[in-house]
């Protein structure tokens, strides 16, 4: 419990309203999911590919602008079931660790990405960031280890 748990619940809503939206709209919207993992340094794709996961990294343009590549985008989705378990794989593939006051305490910042879509071109995007380790100290048996 804690704040990736409400991430987890924020983030599953989310994603069942725009898709319940697009769904009523019947204009073609889609919706597609990348989620990122930041941990020691180095970031993951938690969503790779059946190849497997392609080397990301993190590109500045020339008006000092950050993007992300190598990033797999999954969709379009197909439905809350799918969403549900795409969301769920990318949570379950995070950096935990027992800290003493939870047993699965996230390691690692999240950024998850819902891209709505129509006709191949993305038009609207929500990120959502969960930030790893914001236990107070005392509270915990957590150590410098990451």
């Amino acid at each position: 419990s804690g704040k990736t748990h409400t991430m987890r619940h924020v983030s599953r809503h989310m994603a069942v309203e725009l898709l319940r939206r697009a769904d009523e709209d019947g204009s073609g919207i889609e919706l597609w999911v990348s989620a990122v993992e930041v941990y020691n340094e180095a970031l993951r794709d938690l969503l790779p590919c059946e190849s497997g996961p392609a080397p990301l990294q993190l590109r500045y343009g020339a008006t000092g602008v950050a993007r992300l590549e190598g990033v797999q985008y999954w969709g379009p989705v197909r439905g809350v079931e799918e969403a549900e378990a795409l969301l769920e794989q990318a949570h379950q593939r995070r950096a935990t660790a027992d800290n003493g006051a939870h047993t699965r305490s996230s390691r690692s910042h999240l950024y998850l990405e819902l891209s709505l879509r129509r006709a191949g071109v993305a038009f609207g995007q929500m990120t959502l960031i969960d930030l790893a380790g914001s236990e107070q100290l005392g509270h915990t048996s957590a150590d410098s280890v990451r």
